[in-house]
């Protein structure tokens, strides 16, 4: 190997060593503008090892007790990967890598939480439902802020209607997360719970989104439910009703 060559790899490696080592709180300003959507506070330590108090998006917290440790390794293909815990209200376990053509892959993520957590992330903090939800995503990514391929599940237990005085049981929900052919597709599985659900969701690669979801009271439902359920129009000739939307992000 020619001199030049040793001394480049020697100056990179300087450079990447300093960098890991710089102290957290000097590089937010470059790593997370100020009048950006996302924010940490309460940082300790360096690039490559710290904690953060809080991590908040559109400011409100997504994670507390905010952990992360570079995997050095991870440079050689061409990637940054973060092995990333947090605590609190929601919890947070998996692997992030900033990949060399801007995109963001997520790895063996665990995610769990109010709903009303997951909902405020996306905007929909209006929506007169509470519960808990579940994520295990084995594997996605991002790119140019929009999800463009993801597999696993989504569980949404114990969904309650709060705008009733007594909110009633809803029930517990699955959906199993996939790409085909550049779509992110959940498809909604059957519940326990007063109702049987089935149907879609679809993120386009144009940003746009399809919902075509089909909802039915089961007979041992409370009038409450039933009456929820009626308020979505008319069913089909099964006794489905349907939630048919177009959009988007």
């Amino acid at each position: 190997m020619k001199t030049k060559h040793l001394v480049i790899i020697g100056v990179l490696v300087f450079a990447v060593s300093l960098l890991l080592s710089a102290p957290i709180a000097l590089l937010q300003a470059r790593l997370l503008p100020p009048t950006g959507a996302t924010q940490l506070s309460g940082l300790d330590g360096t690039l490559s090892e710290g904690h953060a108090a809080s991590l908040l998006r559109n400011g409100r917290g997504v994670a507390s007790n905010l952990h992360w440790q570079f995997r050095p390794l991870s440079l050689l293909l061409g990637r940054a990967t973060f092995r990333i815990d947090g605590s609190g209200e929601n919890t947070f376990d998996g692997k992030i890598s900033q990949l060399i053509g801007g995109a963001i892959n997520l790895d063996a993520v665990r995610a769990a939480g109010p709903l009303k957590n997951l909902l405020a992330l996306t905007g929909d903090v209006a929506v007169p439902v509470d519960g808990r939800f579940g994520l295990m995503l084995d594997h996605a990514q991002i790119r140019k802020g929009f999800l463009t391929r993801a597999e696993g599940e989504l569980h949404i237990d114990a969904l309650r209607w709060t705008l009733a005085k007594e909110p009633p049981l809803l029930g517990d929900f699955l959906a199993k997360i996939s790409t085909e052919k550049g779509v992110v597709i959940a498809k909604l599985e059957p519940s326990s719970g007063p109702l049987d659900v089935g149907g879609e969701v679809r993120l386009l690669a144009d940003r746009n989104f399809e919902i075509d979801v089909r909802v039915k009271p089961k007979p041992t439902a409370e009038p409450l439910v039933q009456n929820l359920v009626r308020s979505l129009g008319q069913p089909d000739t099964e006794g489905w009703f349907h939630v048919r939307s177009r959009g988007q992000l």
